[in-house]
């Protein structure tokens, strides 16, 4: 059997003439983009599909301006390992939150400190009485070095920390001393705990607030006085009315009357109001140096009893609900038991 051969300019006449195929073509367009790259292997297909997919994934708003930077980028990526798949997402540590709030803490006391350095000797000397009311705060980072010498004291970069959060209560509370109580340890949260004196006009304000709450109503007891004569007015109107005669009967004997207990509770105890006794002092907790301190209200000698006899492990929540056997409450939450 004899062969034919045809000549190149035949061959291209005969393709010339044949119906286009989309589906032949698009395959030679594929093949064509699929050949690889002698230098790194890759190919232009699958670029331009990482491209789009990329672009599609981000949605940038210039995608024309930007086309060449994410084939940059694209290409970069390719020779670069990928050792976490969420490159693209970043995830603060949780430590980052701790460092803004003790960078904030610093900042405010270094610049209460800076505002005292810059003024000039004329106006120091005018802000001497000021002086005189600035709080006093105990050096908690001499106490804590024979606090540690007994096994007891905090490590030297959370002394720190807390001194400076110290500072931070004294310039942003109205308070004449300041003093670290303790740390207590709580099963979510720890608390450090600050003992302070408000100054002599936050004092003030706090006894008229509490004379105002305890001062009884205005006319109560003229009202109270009023429905008791009502009562023994009807009592003495009741007694002659209608006595009429009845047959007698034998009357049956009289039992004893039922005891009837002469007990009386004992008056209550007073509260004691704001700088005096119980409430002399003002504590203030935080769960963190940085973080804002809370003051935990003045307690009664009811809530004292009652915790005495309670045992309770420390949350670490002061908004935790706090469950008792006794008919004293503490408003619901942990503080009152706290404090």
């Amino acid at each position: 059997m004899s062969k034919t051969y045809m000549c190149e300019p035949d061959i291209i006449a005969a393709n010339e003439n044949v119906m286009p195929d989309l589906n032949n073509d698009l395959v030679m367009a594929k093949n064509f983009l699929k050949q690889q790259c002698a230098a790194t292997g890759d190919t232009l297909y699958d670029h331009l599909v990482d491209v789009v997919h990329k672009i599609i994934s981000q949605k940038p708003p210039d995608v024309v301006d930007s086309f060449e930077q994410y084939s940059w980028q694209v290409k970069q990526e390719k020779f670069r390992p990928n050792f976490d798949l969420l490159n693209d997402i970043y995830l603060s540590p949780p430590q980052l939150a701790i460092v803004r709030r003790v960078d904030e803490m610093f900042r405010l006391v270094a610049s209460k400190s800076q505002r005292l350095e810059d003024l000039g000797e004329e106006e120091q000397e005018l802000d001497l009485e000021e002086e005189s009311f600035k709080p006093r705060i105990a050096d908690l980072i001499d106490h804590n070095y024979y606090f540690r010498e007994g096994g007891y004291g905090l490590p030297d970069s959370e002394c720190y920390a807390v001194y400076i959060a110290l500072n931070m209560l004294a310039i942003k509370e109205p308070v004449a001393t300041v003093r670290f109580f303790g740390k207590i340890f709580g099963t979510k949260a720890n608390y450090y705990v600050a003992e302070v004196d408000l100054t002599i006009e936050e004092l003030d304000r706090r006894i008229r607030e509490f004379e105002m709450r305890d001062m009884p109503g205005e006319g109560e007891g003229l009202e109270e006085d009023k429905a008791q004569e009502l009562e023994e007015q009807k009592e003495m109107v009741g007694e002659g009315e209608g006595k009429e005669e009845k047959p007698k009967e034998p009357v049956p004997p009289k039992l004893p009357e039922i005891p009837v207990s002469t007990f009386q509770p004992p008056p209550p105890i007073p509260v004691e109001r704001p700088g005096q006794g119980v409430n002399k002092k003002v504590f203030y907790v935080c769960s963190q140096p940085g973080e804002p301190w809370i003051c935990l209200p003045d307690v009664t000698p009811d809530q004292i009893r009652v915790a005495r006899l309670t045992v309770r492990c420390m949350t670490g929540d002061l908004d935790a609900e706090v469950s008792w056997n006794t008919l004293i409450e503490f408003e619901s939450l942990g503080n009152g038991y706290y404090q």
